[in-house]
């Protein structure tokens, strides 16, 4: 079998970035080299990488369950400024971020953002107090669902 020069020049240096990785790595896995740093090591890795600047990384209160580890992180965005704490869970090398809090109130004649917003902050809120045995801040007086004429 004939390579011409350009696939030649690229599986040689296929076998050379491999053959690096291997030797700075000792041959582990991704998973055996998170397994390394301890499940709450782990889980700031993970939930750094999904930052954009995963470097600016700064974590607080995280703490580590039966199911999962949860706590809170601040990060930059792309112009550099932090953009404030939020929480986190990580189970099972899956990370899951708090989503922001919609701007407009779940009312009726809303959007179906808005309505999906409002279903994905729900939806991590009971996964935190279920998994992290712990409750959110409280939602703004401001933004709290309002039906006129619909009583509880």
């Amino acid at each position: 079998m004939k390579l011409d020069k350009t696939t030649a020049v690229m599986l040689v240096g296929a076998i050379a970035v491999w053959g690096v990785f291997f030797a700075l790595g000792g041959g582990k896995g991704a998973g055996e080299w998170l397994g390394s740093l301890g499940r709450v090591g782990a889980a700031k890795k993970l939930v750094a990488h999904d930052l954009k600047d995963p470097s600016s990384a700064q974590f607080r209160d995280v703490h580590k369950t039966d199911q999962a580890v949860c706590g809170e992180v601040n990060g930059k965005n792309a112009y550099g400024a932090y953009v404030g704490f939020r929480h986190f869970i990580v189970e099972s090398g899956s990370v899951s971020m708090e989503p922001e809090l919609p701007g407009e109130r779940l009312e009726p004649g809303v959007s179906m953002a808005t309505i999906d917003a409002w279903n994905a902050h729900t939806a991590f809120s009971s996964n935190w107090t279920t998994k992290c045995k712990g409750v959110l801040p409280e939602i703004p007086a401001s933004l709290e669902p309002s039906f006129p004429g619909i009583k509880p």
